[in-house]
């Protein structure tokens, strides 16, 4: 849909790809109306399908279907599988899921939102509602909704220190799949879905080639050729020890038989058994960003290595402080302090 424009009669004019015919034509429907936000309403409604008394009468489980089977072409197949999880679990059968779009209030918003607080977890909270949200605005883009979400909940993670991924390796040894899967996550720093799609055709020496994930879609686990972000897509230089240990092959470095979801299970209970604080295999991620900051890496090469779109959530979520790097950084601090009280 293009940007509506003002015709020289003073009314607005847009254009919507209608069609493309069998010569290869493509063909646009255009909209005019006196004023710019009345032609991208027609505009809309057209591109998605919507008519007048069919926006009116929609309930909002009904919009929330419609926007899901509409964005089901460009989202990924495991956010596609949280939506319909999301509107199957909560909206669908809901008292606010039955409201028609039109008739919608603030408040009935705001209520459902506050039921929400203490059965769910703030985030999950943000995503239902974010998903209602986004179904409102295709059907009502000219109403703005300014509903209160519950305070966040920092979480309570452990980044493993230097020491604990060693005595976690020693602990699976005999695991190789387990074993590679701890190797790129810590030293990658590989995302889970990122370590089960990686090849071996994707190995050049040193270098390992990021360009694909195993993702849980809504018939199973599948895999894309798509990330999660666009810089996702990356080349990252391994030591020598991790190129080793996975060695050479042909398929997949961690075969199709072994999930995602069963490399999680695998690693918990290893992490369990072996003599280490607990923390989530995600938080091998954590571990890497941080020793890379502590080693003084600049963000753009952090971002670069761990496939971080921008230093937001990366500084946010993934700069912890590691306990024995802190300690080494506090004691310098305080020697410095004493040669300068010395002099």
């Amino acid at each position: 849909m293009e940007q509506a424009h003002k015709t020289t009669s003073g009314k607005w004019k847009i254009k919507v790809y209608a069609y493309t015919d069998q010569d290869g034509k493509q063909h646009c429907k255009t909209f005019t109306a006196g004023t710019r936000k009345e032609a991208e309403r027609l505009a809309r409604q057209y591109k998605y399908g919507i008519q007048d008394k069919q926006s009116a009468d929609i309930t909002i489980a009904g919009a929330v279907t419609s926007y899901i089977n509409i964005r089901s072409v460009t989202l990924s197949p495991t956010t596609i599988r949280n939506y319909r999880k999301i509107a199957d679990q909560r909206i669908t059968d809901s008292h606010l899921g039955n409201l028609s779009v039109s008739r919608v209030t603030q408040i009935e918003l705001q209520k459902y939102v506050n039921s929400l607080v203490g059965e769910v977890a703030p985030k999950t909270v943000r995503n239902i509602y974010g998903l209602i949200s986004s179904a409102l605005k295709m059907y009502r883009p000219d109403t703005v909704f300014r509903v209160t979400m519950p305070s966040k909940i920092p979480p309570q993670l452990h980044t493993p220190t230097d020491a604990e991924i060693r005595t976690l390796l020693d602990a699976i040894a005999d695991d190789r799949e387990l074993t590679i899967a701890v190797l790129l996550g810590a030293f990658g720093p590989l995302r889970r879905s990122e370590i089960c799609g990686l090849s071996y055709s994707d190995i050049d020496g040193n270098l390992i080639h990021v360009h694909e994930a195993r993702v849980l879609g809504t018939e199973g686990w599948e895999y894309k050729p798509y990330l999660k972000t666009a810089s996702s897509v990356r080349d990252i230089i391994l030591p020598e020890f991790v190129i080793k240990k996975i060695g050479r092959g042909f398929g997949r470095v961690i075969p199709e038989s072994v999930s995602p979801d069963a490399i999680t299970r695998r690693f918990e209970r290893a992490v369990e058994n072996a003599d280490v604080a607990r923390f989530r295999f995600h938080d091998l991620r954590h571990y890497c960003c941080s020793i890379l900051h502590a080693l003084g890496v600049a963000d753009r090469y952090v971002m670069a290595r761990g496939g971080w779109a921008t230093n937001g959530c990366m500084r946010r979520v993934y700069q912890n402080v590691l306990s024995d790097v802190d300690r080494e950084m506090q004691d310098k601090a305080v020697e410095h302090f004493k040669k300068v009280m010395s002099q």
